[in-house]
């Protein structure tokens, strides 16, 4: 490849989890509106088939959809998501401020990304590879594209988890997504220190350590599966019928960005969730104000 080739070369996400369940068992939990919601999105519906659209929201105006153009069940799912459109991107160029990266290269453009699931059993085991292509190689989408990677990282093992562990059990999902202009290291040491979540050994930790931390009265243990400083951290919880927690501090192209908590309740009390929900709440205010 020449060094121009490589200069225009896109990048993707490649990564695939090992899955202790049936290969139609995965398909379910990535083809239906409301498996979906139990270990990605928290709202989800789709419309199946080719020419058929997948919705996806995490609430507060965070939402999108997607064309189907690749459906063989059991094997083979895929959606285009596109970004902007022609008359998005001629108002934003003409005015200068654009929050889609592409805008900047091409205002003609409208921007698509592709996610495409492949499902393969593998020394008896299912495995769930997942390519998400279509990124620009411009600078201006390289947090995007970071965001991204961590993101996978942690849905599909979600996924792994749910499907092995709570497979056909509703989620309750106890979160909060706040927006700041602080920075991302403040906001860490803040979020995760003793007045607020009070994670035990925060400046050392790493996947498989123990994890502890506080959400009002409630003190929560489980293992750490993920972390990355001062963006990304997740584990479980063993304490809350092992659940599973992700917290994601999250560029937005902006001055601004969002701080997501979401801690995933599967067969929890609901009262419990409820007081849950009703203790992060006030953590974030304390936190965010």
């Amino acid at each position: 490849m020449t060094d121009a080739a490589k200069e225009k070369a896109t990048p993707a996400v490649e990564m695939e989890v090992e899955i202790a369940a049936a290969t139609d068992v995965v398909w379910k939990a990535i083809s239906e509106g409301e498996e979906i919601r139990r270990w990605f999105a928290p709202e989800a519906r789709v419309t199946p088939g080719v020419g058929g659209v997948i919705w996806l929201s995490w609430g507060g105006g965070v939402e999108g959809e997607g064309a189907i153009d690749i459906w063989e069940p059991g094997r083979r799912l895929r959606w285009i998501e596109s970004w902007g459109s022609e008359e998005d991107t001629e108002d934003a160029t003409s005015s200068g401020d654009s929050e889609n990266p592409e805008d900047a290269e091409d205002s003609s453009k409208v921007a698509q990304t592709a996610v495409d699931f492949h499902i393969e059993t593998r020394g008896g085991s299912t495995v769930l590879r997942l390519v998400h292509s279509g990124f620009s190689a411009s600078a201006e989408w390289d947090e995007y594209f970071d965001a991204t990677v961590a993101g996978w990282t942690y849905f599909l093992w979600n996924l792994r988890h749910y499907v092995e562990r709570h497979f056909g059990v509703p989620r309750t999902m106890i979160s909060e997504r706040r927006q700041t202009t602080r920075s991302f290291e403040d906001v860490w040491s803040e979020l995760f220190g003793p007045a607020a979540l009070a994670v035990e050994g925060l400046e050392t930790l790493a996947a498989g350590d123990r994890l502890t931390l506080t959400v009002g009265d409630r003190s929560l243990a489980g293992d750490v599966t993920y972390v990355r400083y001062p963006r990304n951290l997740a584990g479980t919880l063993g304490d809350l019928n092992d659940g599973t927690l992700f917290v994601e501090m999250e560029p937005s192209g902006g001055d601004g960005w969002s701080c997501g908590v979401w801690i995933s309740a599967y067969g929890v009390d609901p009262d419990e969730t409820a007081a849950l929900q009703s203790q992060l709440t006030a953590l974030a205010d304390r936190v965010f104000g």
